[in-house]
């Protein structure tokens, strides 16, 4: 008589690869002619984008740019003007097994260096490097064994909770806007950040519906005045993703954006209006609750068996994650009669440290015109704790972004101030070890012993299960005989171990 089994099946995560490595980037670029010539470069800034991760076989292609914006003075009115370029770059990674359909990709960069400078009065030259990190996990069904009766087949069942990935996607799309500014003739973006802000997902039907705001903070000079300007926006959106959920499911949405590009002009027919498009790229990963049924183990008290078993990695729980930091610098180098102008701040890297505070490390600079009106650039970095702990989980990404930042000069010199924050998903995964399938060899029948009862002294947090894998019985056999209600031995005590014939 062969064991009647039952199945079931249950989304396993599995981290198929986690690999870092170095990526340079150089170019040389002309200004073109209907910007000034270039005197002095006042700061590069260099903010990195992924276009594409896109996997083939047993390979991942990552493909983007870094964007260079170079705030400079021009040769003959010393106004603040600036140019940007894209400096592209493509990096493969190969694998050791191909990458299934519905793995999650994450990629993560961070810039090491980067420097810019003066080739000639239209030329620029700009070079740099930084970290790549790409992590891959699969996440794939497999069939477990769920129950088995027959032969005298014992089984150490238990119910798991955890997550599954239901549907996960990304979209490209564009916010388009008009951005009112203060007239002031000829107006020119010379910088632009925009992240997201307030970024909410849920279902509507089959479908994902992400709902949040663009945060945009721009920097804006007047060419035929040596002067900028600064304002602040916040843009709110709707955007759907077609997905292929179950209209009556219970999800769990988990979004994030990013905008890859801004073209802003200034409109000709107003000129206290700028047109504004930004292109940006939403992500969406999508949860379902569910309870895997698992066999840690299993016997039988009739015949020998045998049995594949498995180490399961389950996801069970995936939570937003977000904490603030704060950075203040009081700049070393002197200027006399400073007037600040912009300030600018860029995250250079986070660290974890061994009781689990997280550092962040930022770049400040400001903008800054001494007694004379010459323009000078101070640049310094700060290290400042993030508030909160580190969870204790796993993340799929994790990011830094700048929120706020000024400058300001008196007596004692020039300071600066920062509010950013680190944000990401932490992501647990539980550990735990399934039997597959199980099949009993017939051929090697248990011979029942010549007690038919055995006295057995247990010590206090004995597991039942194995007391009765060891004497090859039944756990409700002794259960029953004890009047026990508890899987584990409560306390020192003698138990009656009834034999199964």
């Amino acid at each position: 008589m062969a064991f009647h089994i039952t199945t079931s099946r249950v989304q396993q995560s599995e981290l198929l690869w986690s690999s870092a490595a170095e990526q340079s980037v150089e170019g040389e670029y002309t200004i073109p002619d209907y910007k000034p010539e270039i005197q002095k470069i006042l700061k590069c800034v260099p903010t990195p984008v992924v276009m594409q991760k896109l996997a083939v076989g047993n390979k991942v292609t990552v493909e983007g740019y870094v964007l260079a914006l170079i705030l400079y003075l021009t040769a003959d009115s010393e106004a603040v003007c600036s140019v940007q370029y894209k400096l592209p770059f493509s990096r493969q990674f190969e694998l050791k097994s191909p990458v299934e359909e519905g793995a999650l990709i994450g990629v993560r960069m961070g810039m090491q260096f980067f420097s810019c400078r003066v080739a000639g009065r239209r030329k620029v030259d700009c070079r740099g490097s930084f970290s790549l990190t790409l992590t891959v996990r699969g996440y794939a069904d497999s069939e477990l064994l769920a129950a088995a009766e027959g032969d005298g087949i014992q089984v150490r069942r238990s119910e798991q909770p955890c997550c599954r990935v239901a549907w996960q996607a990304d979209k490209q799309f564009a916010v388009d806007e008009q951005l009112q500014i203060e007239p002031n003739g000829t107006a020119e973006v010379l910088r632009c950040d925009a992240f997201s802000a307030d970024l909410r997902g849920h279902t509507a039907g089959s479908a994902v519906l992400l709902e949040g705001s663009i945060d945009i903070h721009l920097l804006v000079g007047y060419p035929d005045a040596p002067s900028t300007r600064t304002y602040d926006y916040r843009l709110p959106f709707t955007e759907q993703l077609d997905a292929d959920l179950l209209p009556d499911g219970e999800y769990q949405v988990f979004p994030s954006l990013t905008v890859i590009a801004a073209e802003i002009s200034q409109s000709p027919d107003d000129d206290a209006l700028l047109e504004a498009s930004f292109t940006c790229v939403a992500e969406a990963v999508v949860l379902a609750q569910q309870t895997a049924l698992l066999v840690s183990d299993l016997y039988s008290t009739e015949y020998e068996t045998a049995d594949e078993r498995r180490q399961l990695s389950l996801l069970t729980e995936m939570t937003p994650f977000e904490r603030p930091f704060t950075v203040n610098i009081d700049y070393t180098q002197p200027v006399t009669g400073a007037q600040v102008g912009e300030c600018i701040a860029l995250p250079v890297r986070l660290s974890v440290r061994e009781d689990g505070r997280i550092t962040a490390v930022t770049e400040l600079s400001c903008l800054v015109r001494d007694a004379d009106g010459d323009a000078v650039t101070l640049t310094q970095e700060a290290e400042s704790e993030v508030e909160g702990a580190w969870p204790d989980a796993e993340y799929l990404e994790l990011r830094a972004v700048i929120d706020a930042c000024s400058g300001a000069a008196d007596g004692a010199g020039v300071r600066a101030r920062a509010a950013g924050r680190v944000y990401g998903l932490a992501a647990r995964w539980q550990s735990c070890q399934a039997v597959l399938t199980v099949t009993a060899d017939t051929a090697a029948k248990k011979q029942p012993g010549d007690v038919a009862l055995t006295i057995y002294y247990a010590s206090e947090g004995e597991e039942i299960w194995d007391i009765a894998k060891r004497y090859n019985t039944a756990v409700s056999e002794i259960m029953e005989n004890n009047a026990l209600t508890e899987p584990t031995v409560a306390s020192r005590r003698t138990l009656l171990i009834p034999i199964v014939k």
